[in-house]
């Protein structure tokens, strides 16, 4: 992942490497409204401070880049939520 943030002295670690044997498809591609559970974990980080994020991934990691908007911005705060 490019590194455009400014920095703050602060990085974000996300671990998404596991196989997810129980599931039997890449947990970290099963879908929560509109986006996979990683994306929202990564439109988190990017909302916070960090300056850095560090993104780890293992099994299936071709096809978790390959379905996962990883350089995209995040929408804005509230969008994509309900209620």
């Amino acid at each position: 992942m490019p590194n455009s943030r400014p920095p703050s002295g602060i990085a974000a670690i996300i671990l998404a490497a596991g196989q997810s044997k129980r599931m039997g498809a890449p947990k970290q591609l099963l879908r929560l409204g509109g986006s996979t559970l990683l994306e929202h974990a990564l439109n988190n980080v990017r909302r916070s401070q960090a300056g850095e994020i560090i993104l780890v991934l293992g099994h299936a990691a071709d096809e978790i880049r390959n379905k996962t908007a990883l350089d995209e911005s995040p929408p804005p705060r509230g969008h994509g939520r309900s209620g």
